[in-house]
């Protein structure tokens, strides 16, 4: 597509050019009428030299009729190539007459010329000799009809070149007439030209420029709805950050609640872990002395089978004393020497029997007595063990109290969730609403774009207008 810098640069070139051939045929016609004009000044002056060689031959003739009348020398030229008339022929012929007719003529002149000087030489002679008769009978009979004969060569000659002259006037105001006519024409058709191209181009611009207004109206009816439906659109996404800002708020003072139950939490269960690990401590150690108690009653129960054993061979051994005693009351009742023997051998084996039972009493009185100490023992142990208990009973019902304290706090945790949770779910539906804004945003950003596109189509329009298209 040419732009309207490039028609405009025809046009110009196109009247460019014919003032340039305006130029041209005003200095071809310039040359020409110069040349015609010396062409006519040069055979106006040659004519004006002939005007004046008429008179030559005349005086030539009077002062040669004057000479034989009153029978005086001639003073004229006699020399045909030495006179004025031949140095006019000569400088005639210099000039390259390019007339045939004037050619011819001006060979009619020298056999006249030339005879009217052969004759003036003869009368001279015959002057000079006195015969003044006969001078006057040649000069009337020979020189005055071939002088007459020169002259209207003369006349012929300046007659034509006043035709010539009048031709080459003619020619010239013909000429004049023909280049003022060419030019008159050029002055016309670049007139027209103009004319032409100044519509064209005007009609061109116009249109171009009807096309744009058309586009950047239509174009601003968009971006003005658009711009309201953004304007809404922004409204809704204010309001929408309202409410959103509202329950991150309202989210951030719950969340520092939480956060403060959370420490709380924290706290206690520090406090519980700390009573919990007093308490593990308190039952380890509950523990160890229960070990320490079941190992004193194992003792105990050791020590209770041996008294139980030694009470045994006790009464075993009362049962055999018993018997020995029986026996020896047998035998002390029976009287005899084996009866003798026989008591001493119960006597010994009484004797033997009241040692182990002397032992046993050792032992049983010595088992008593540890189980003494361990009852002691056990006793004491029994008593930490309550104490212990009583603790960590004490402590249990300080967990238990933190375990409630946490569990309420729990049930805050868990209403300020819910209230969060409520939050999140309004900041969602804001989000949501947000999102929806911003698709609509993005399909009026995108129907603004097409707009701008047709501005940018429409200024790429105004832009060909003046420089070249891409």
């Amino acid at each position: 597509m040419k732009t309207v810098r490039a028609k405009i640069l025809l046009g110009f070139s196109i009247v460019l050019f014919i003032g340039v051939m305006l130029g041209v045929a005003g200095l071809i016609s310039i040359r020409m009428i110069g040349v015609m004009t010396k062409e006519h000044d040069e055979l106006q002056d040659i004519s004006m030299q002939i005007s004046v060689m008429l008179v030559e031959p005349c005086e030539w003739r009077q002062s040669l009729t004057e000479a034989v009348l009153n029978h005086e020398n001639f003073t004229g030229s006699l020399d045909p190539g030495a006179c004025g008339l031949a140095a006019f022929l000569r400088r005639i012929e210099s000039k390259e007459i390019k007339d045939a007719q004037v050619m011819n003529i001006l060979q009619r002149v020298d056999g006249p010329h030339d005879y009217i000087h052969t004759e003036a030489r003869a009368i001279q002679a015959l002057i000079e000799a006195g015969n003044f008769e006969e001078a006057r009978i040649r000069l009337n009979k020979d020189i005055l009809p071939k002088t007459a004969e020169l002259i209207s060569i003369l006349y012929e000659v300046e007659n034509r070149y006043g035709e010539l002259i009048t031709s080459a006037t003619n020619n010239i105001l013909t000429f004049e007439s023909t280049m003022s006519v060419i030019i008159i024409i050029f002055i016309i058709a670049a007139i027209t030209v103009g004319i032409i191209i100044s519509i064209f181009i005007s009609k061109n611009i116009e249109k171009n420029l009807r096309v744009i207004i058309e586009d950047i109206k239509e174009t601003e009816t968009h971006i003005t709805s658009e711009i309201h439906t953004l304007a809404e659109l922004s409204e809704n996404l204010a309001d929408g950050s309202s409410r959103q800002a509202a329950a991150l708020e309202e989210t951030s003072a719950t969340m520092n609640e939480t956060e403060s139950m959370v420490e709380q939490n924290a706290k206690n269960t520090q406090s519980a872990a700390q009573i919990a690990t007093n308490s593990a401590e308190i039952t380890n150690q509950t523990g160890k002395h229960m070990i320490n108690m079941m190992e004193t009653m194992s003792e105990l129960i050791e020590s209770s089978k041996k008294v139980s054993d030694i009470i045994k061979t006790i009464d075993s051994v009362a049962r055999q004393t018993n018997l020995l005693a029986i026996n020896a009351t047998v035998e002390a009742s029976r009287a005899g020497g084996d009866a003798g023997r026989s008591f001493s051998v119960v006597a010994e084996e009484v004797r033997s029997l009241a040692q182990k039972s002397a032992r046993s009493v050792v032992d049983t009185t010595d088992i008593i007595e540890k189980n003494r100490q361990l009852t002691d023992t056990v006793h004491t142990e029994a008593e930490y063990v309550s104490n212990l208990a009583k603790e960590s009973a004490e402590q249990m019902a300080q967990l238990d109290k933190l375990i409630k304290d946490i569990s309420m706090a729990s049930e805050e945790q868990a209403r300020g969730i819910k209230h969060i949770n409520i939050a999140v779910s309004q900041m969602e539906k804001t989000t949501q609403e947000n999102a929806a804004a911003a698709e609509e945003n993005s399909a009026v950003s995108n129907g603004m774009r097409d707009d701008i596109l047709k501005l940018e189509e429409a200024v790429k329009i105004a832009k060909s207008l003046v420089k070249s298209s891409d």
